[in-house]
């Protein structure tokens, strides 16, 4: 049993979900606590193996340079999942690749938040608005594709 190749239009897909769509909003989060060095490098990757490779760098910087814990999980969280998501994309997994980078909008979210504090408060709310914000980005990216 074989597993079908991606259609041209589901690799497509893929790439962009890590590539320009949650990628630069991970960057924004990296920068908003000081890391920006970490932010350009993966701004600056084009391929979707060069960013594997650059966000386990950036990783490091932010288990290095961010002691505050609450920050720190969500930067990680952000990281790990923006890994997971380009090592789907580079399998042309559409459907898990849109599902994955939802989780670094809500990391990189988290992060954000906490630049003010009060914003936690209500965070179930605005991390289910987060996440609603990045599906409709994606089905309209998928409707415009169409």
């Amino acid at each position: 049993m074989t597993d079908a190749l991606p259609s041209p239009r589901e690799k497509a897909f893929s790439v962009w979900c890590v590539m320009q769509h949650a990628r630069p909003v991970l960057a924004q989060a990296l920068r908003a606590w000081g890391l920006q060095d970490a932010a350009t490098s993966i701004e600056a990757t084009h391929s979707l193996n060069a960013l594997k490779l650059t966000v386990l760098d950036a990783y490091e910087i932010v288990m290095r340079s961010i002691y505050f814990w609450p920050v720190r999980r969500d930067l990680s969280k952000a990281l790990n999942t923006l890994h997971a998501a380009a090592t789907f994309a580079s399998r042309g997994d559409s459907t898990n690749t849109a599902a994955i980078v939802i989780g670094v909008f809500t990391g990189a979210g988290g992060a954000l938040a906490w630049r003010k504090p009060w914003q936690r408060f209500g965070w179930r709310q605005r991390r289910a608005q987060i996440i609603a914000a990045a599906r409709h980005e994606q089905q309209l990216k998928l409707d415009g594709e169409a």
